[in-house]
């Protein structure tokens, strides 16, 4: 018999997507948390963002220096309009991968957010510097604009 990992709470968002934690491994718990948050988004499945976030904080638990499991778990703390957790998470991060685009659009997002308009403004041209080609380039152009 296997034994019981930290999700097996029964909420039927993870029940079959749980068995990808049974290894109890921080990739195990990130992976889970990924498809606990795509089914968020895709299906509105508001137990599984709560579900996600349980992932992503176990994950962080076994390994707390997980660059992409702290942007996820930044960008659910974001979502819940917890901008002072996001941005510490998400500056956590940035200590393990400063030059990463998707970071800095986040981060700029979270400054925007708290009222810090240079960060954010510095971030966004950061996050345009790395990424020149970005499909999102005209509307972070226009929000920089705004908050000059």
């Amino acid at each position: 018999a296997s034994k019981p990992h930290a999700l097996s709470n029964k909420s039927s968002s993870s029940s079959v997507a749980s068995e990808v934690a049974t290894s109890e491994s921080e990739y195990g718990y990130y992976i889970l948390g990924m498809a606990l948050l795509k089914k968020n988004e895709g299906m509105g499945d508001k137990s599984s963002f709560a579900d996600a976030e349980k992932a992503f904080q176990l994950a962080n638990a076994k390994k707390p220096n997980f660059f992409e499991n702290l942007l996820e778990l930044g960008y659910i703390k974001y979502r819940q309009r917890d901008f002072g957790a996001a941005r510490e998470l998400y500056l956590r991060a940035a200590r393990i991968n400063p030059d990463s685009s998707k970071l800095a659009r986040r981060l700029g997002d979270v400054f925007k957010e708290i009222g810090q308009s240079s960060q954010a403004i510095e971030q966004y041209q950061k996050y345009l510097r790395l990424r020149p080609t970005a499909n999102d380039k005209s509307a972070v152009e226009a929000i920089t604009k705004q908050l000059q």
